[in-house]
């Protein structure tokens, strides 16, 4: 996992607002939460660099020394070199809200309880495979925290083009 469920609830404390949600969920369903989330992020893009092992299941930490030779982000380098690094865990949390936002507790409730759809007047849902838009597609913060990491992030840092994200150590 990304980040733990005792990470997500140090980091949610500080939204207030959001954190009165968040607390009221077991860990069970926050575990569900954060994995929901970390595979939202894995699915969203291809990555530079290799996964560490290849019996290893999620997309992070990552090996980047073959970029590293053409690359002047080093900063990046050096935060997600064999860990997890702090933007992947920032957009995991971000990715969390948009889950929650989206109501995905009521969905985690159906489908614990072995719903497959349901209906109510106009409106009528199915749970499969086929969906037709990603929680977090349309979030500019998740697209700015995964895009240092994405091929494409990775080139324009490299020729100077734009700027890795700023992240101190006081944010991880």
């Amino acid at each position: 996992m990304y980040i733990t469920v005792e990470e997500a609830n140090t980091k949610f404390n500080r939204d207030i607002e959001f954190y009165s949600k968040w607390d009221t969920l077991s860990d069970a369903d926050k575990e569900r939460y954060i994995f929901s989330a970390m595979q939202l992020i894995d699915e969203r893009s291809q990555w530079i660099g290799h996964k560490l092992s290849t019996d290893q299941e999620n997309e992070f930490p990552r090996d980047l020394s073959t970029n590293w030779i053409r690359a002047k982000a080093e900063d990046i380098y050096y935060r997600a070199h064999r860990r997890i690094p702090i933007e992947i865990k920032k957009a995991t949390l971000e990715m969390i809200k948009e889950l929650f936002n989206a109501n995905y507790t009521e969905m985690f409730n159906l489908q614990k309880s072995n719903v497959k759809s349901f209906s109510d007047g106009d409106m009528s849902v199915s749970f499969g495979n086929n969906v037709k838009s990603k929680p977090g597609a349309g979030n500019r913060k998740i697209f700015n925290l995964l895009f240092p990491f994405t091929p494409l992030g990775w080139t324009e840092m490299s020729r100077g083009q734009r700027q890795s994200p700023h992240i101190t150590e006081a944010d991880e």
